[in-house]
């Protein structure tokens, strides 16, 4: 027997993503996606399990924003 799926409440933050108001989508046995919107305005689909470990916390943009700023700390030295 699997593991039962708590939903997750709308409104939910995890990282810089915010869960909105759509009903999550199930992929294959037990994987299921939350539509979020990041704090840069972009939106798509998250896996559940990778928003609640804190192993997804932007769409990508905060990756390209630590890129962007490490590179200008190790340019200043």
């Amino acid at each position: 027997m699997g593991c039962k799926h708590t939903p997750i409440p709308v409104g939910t933050t995890y990282g810089r993503l915010t869960i909105l108001d759509q009903p999550p989508r199930q992929i294959g046995k037990g994987n299921y996606q939350y539509f979020c919107q990041c704090y840069c305005g972009n939106s798509s689909w998250f896996y559940a399990y990778k928003l609640k470990s804190g192993h997804t916390k932007s769409c990508g943009c905060l990756r390209i924003e630590s890129t962007i700023e490490r590179n200008i700390t190790r340019s200043k030295q």
